[in-house]
């Protein structure tokens, strides 16, 4: 499954858009600060990338885990975040941060009135996180392909479809060799 990021903004900052909060972070002195779930992880490194298109200064906030940001993104005491879509959803459905864009090539359909960080003048800003399943280098070519077809055909099981999608990720049940073909790609 590819799981898009999300830039969102707390309830108190009154940035609407990506653009609005660039804007804002160049008036102010200090600048903005933005939360991720750690140093070094591909929330932080996003906002990294935004900064880096931006031209803006943001202060990076990390946490341990994406709880804790949230916690703090919800009560106004960090203005940005960036957040694996899944885990912060249910807050932007529920109005208590917004969504500003999300970091991936198209809309994600759980959120389809946000743009993309393209669509908002950032082509640059584009990261996803993924989930799959790997095994060790050695497993027995037979092993594998039952897996992959096991696995393939769960995917495409509507149920199981459905239960991805309502979590904000997009499932995609692709070969062992297009997945590996993937993974170098993003590396």
């Amino acid at each position: 499954a590819s799981v898009p990021n999300v830039i969102i903004a707390a309830p108190n900052v009154e940035a609407r858009t990506l653009a609005d909060a660039v804007a804002l972070a160049k008036r102010r002195r200090d600048g903005l600060t933005i939360g991720s779930s750690g140093n070094g992880t591909s929330l932080h490194l996003t906002g990294e990338l935004l900064k880096q298109a931006a031209g803006i200064d943001l202060v990076h906030v990390p946490f341990r885990g994406s709880g804790p940001m949230l916690t703090e993104v919800i009560a106004g005491r960090v203005d940005l975040a960036v957040d694996n879509l899944p885990s912060s959803l249910g807050h932007i459905r529920d109005g208590r941060m917004r969504a500003l864009a999300v970091t991936t090539e198209k809309r994600a359909p759980a959120l389809p009135d946000t743009p993309t960080t393209r669509e908002a003048g950032f082509p640059t800003v584009d990261a996803v996180a993924w989930f799959g399943v790997q095994v060790p280098a050695r497993t027995p070519r037979p092993v594998i392909e039952r897996l992959a077809t096991e696995i393939q055909a769960a995917v495409r099981d509507p149920a199981v479809r459905a239960k991805i999608e309502e979590q904000g990720a997009e499932p995609i049940g692709d070969t062992p060799e297009q997945f590996d073909a993937y993974i170098k790609r993003e590396i």
